[in-house]
C-alpha cells in the first residue's frame, strides 16, 4: 500500500511527483500542480515573442483549458513567484536587462 510515510505531513490536496519533491494541487479541474503551473509560466516568460502571462495563457501551456475558474488567484499567485524568482536569478549574474538574449541562455 502506497501512502503518506508516518510522521510526514502532507497538506490536503499535494501529491509527490516523479523526482520525490511535494508537489500542490493546484487545479483539480485539470490536475495541474503548482510545479507544473509555474514551469508553464517560466516557459511563456522566457519566450522572446512574449505576452503578458495570463492564467488562460498558463493554462494552454500545460495542454489544458480552464474549467471552474476557481483556482484562478492561486495561479497567478504560482506564476508570479516563478517568474520573479526567474527574473531574479538572472540579475543576480549581473543582467539588469529586460527581455535580451541572456534571459534565454539562462533557461538553457
Amino acid at each position: 500500500m502506497t501512502g503518506t510515510p508516518a510522521g510526514e505531513f502532507r497538506p490536503h490536496g499535494s501529491r509527490r511527483t516523479d523526482d520525490g519533491i511535494l508537489a500542490m494541487l493546484v487545479c483539480s479541474c485539470n490536475r495541474l500542480s503548482d510545479r507544473d503551473l509555474a514551469a508553464a509560466a517560466q516557459r511563456l516568460a522566457a519566450d522572446p515573442a512574449r505576452q503578458i502571462v495570463t492564467p488562460g495563457a498558463v493554462f494552454r501551456e500545460c495542454g489544458a483549458r480552464p474549467r471552474c475558474g476557481g483556482c484562478f488567484p492561486l495561479v497567478v499567485e504560482v506564476s508570479h513567484k516563478a517568474i520573479s524568482a526567474d527574473l531574479d536569478a538572472v540579475e543576480a549574474r549581473g543582467c539588469t536587462c529586460a527581455g535580451c538574449a541572456c534571459r534565454t541562455q539562462a533557461a538553457a
